[in-house]
């Protein structure tokens, strides 16, 4: 029983750290398909708990957070494009680096979807 305790414990403790680390704005941009111009998106989170709420923010308009919640890896959260409900998990490189990978988004040429890299914003 002692050691469910402690590990329920560990469990909330490292859940509060992910937590304040995700706090804030943070932006990443991508090269369009052959080169083409590229795309700088904003996501602005904020935690309240292990819940995340918040916005990507990008040239056509703001697509808010849902389901957000924070992971003993990291974190997920989902995001409605065009109607269809993305799946997106972030895991924490340090401090300042997340790196960002949709579920179910394949990289074009069937290649592994390398995700995103988000840089925060101070």
């Amino acid at each position: 029983m002692k050691t469910l305790v402690a590990v329920a414990f560990a469990l909330l403790f490292s859940l509060q750290a992910y937590a304040g680390k995700i706090d804030g704005t943070w932006k990443a941009s991508f090269g369009g398909p052959d080169g083409g111009q590229g795309m700088e998106m904003t996501f602005k989170f904020t935690t309240d708990g292990d819940k995340i709420t918040g916005a990507i923010v990008t040239p056509q308009g703001d697509m808010p957070i849902s389901n957000g919640k924070i992971t003993a890896d990291g974190f997920s959260f989902e995001i409605d494009f065009n109607g269809t409900t993305m799946k997106n998990v972030g895991t924490f490189k340090d401090d300042d680096t997340i790196t960002l990978k949709a579920e179910g988004m394949p990289a074009p040429d069937g290649q592994e979807n390398p995700g995103l890299v988000l840089k925060r914003q101070k």
